[in-house]
């Protein structure tokens, strides 16, 4: 950093070689959805109470008024069979809550993937 404090402008865990002195720092990818035709009101972050990194896909139903009523962890697309990041994605995505939509089946399933990263 620049502050003549160690680490990345002062902060301990910080790279002390980095040239980016803004921000809040990361903690990995996010999360994304796909559920044709709907939106999302709510999209929850996972609990951060992990120590493994990896991605995990998790299979939703989502009623006609945009609640999630089934949530499942799935290997299509996860890179990881962690126990522990596969129940924090399943417990984000039960609280998950999409736009209502009358024209809608009474279930439709879509998936909604969350990317772990371990912060240093």
């Amino acid at each position: 950093g620049i502050t003549g404090t160690p680490g990345d402008q002062g902060k301990p865990n910080g790279t002390p070689d980095s040239d980016n002195y803004s921000g809040t720092g990361g903690s990995g990818g996010g999360l994304s959805y796909s559920l044709s035709g709907r939106s999302p009101r709510l999209l929850p972050k996972p609990s951060s109470n992990f120590k493994e990194n990896g991605t995990v896909v998790v299979q939703i139903d989502v009623d006609k008024y945009g609640k999630v009523v089934k949530a499942l962890a799935i290997d299509k697309g996860s890179n990881t069979t962690d126990a522990t990041l596969r129940s924090l994605a399943e417990q984000a995505a039960r609280q998950a809550i999409f736009n209502a939509n009358p024209d809608a089946a009474d279930v439709q399933r879509g998936t909604i993937t969350y990317h772990f990263v371990v912060k240093n």
